[in-house]
């Protein structure tokens, strides 16, 4: 494949990431952004935003963290042309993890010998229990 084809298909990639973010991602109290609004967002002029949308264009590095940062997505997203909301949902899952401070737990435990885990599983167990919570729904066994 030559360069000239290879960029293509980056464009093609980028523009496909593009019409999903401008359709697909934005606040549940309101639709779809304008691009007048994810220009001045990404701190784009809004014809470099309309070229890229259409598959033309050549943009920086920085022009793409920009809109990632803009639209609240991982810069990974313009990697995955092909499957933009799998990424998103990946990183929005981990995100919620660590706000939730399940990675904080995760890491404390690591290296605790069987019995040590067993601690911890009902440790929380009790939290739970204090604070009226059900058992934990894990859907995975955790005791393997």
């Amino acid at each position: 494949m030559s360069d000239q084809d290879s960029r293509k298909v980056g464009s093609a990639g980028i523009a496909a990431v593009l019409r999903y973010l401008l359709a697909e991602v934005h606040p549940d109290d309101r639709g779809p952004y304008t691009m007048a609004e994810a220009a001045a967002g990404a701190e784009v002029s809004e014809s470099t935003l309309k070229a890229l949308k259409n598959g033309r264009g050549n943009p920086t590095f920085a022009t793409l963290e920009n809109l990632a940062e803009f639209f609240d997505v991982p810069a990974e997203v313009w990697h995955s042309p092909s499957d933009p909301a799998s990424v998103i949902a990946r990183h929005r899952l981990e995100q919620t993890k660590v706000d939730a401070g399940v990675v904080s737990i995760a890491l404390r435990a690591e290296g605790l010998d069987a019995d040590g885990m067993d601690y911890v599983r009902r440790s929380i167990d009790q939290a739970r229990k204090a604070q009226g919570l059900g058992p934990a729904r894990t859907g995975l066994n955790l005791r393997n």
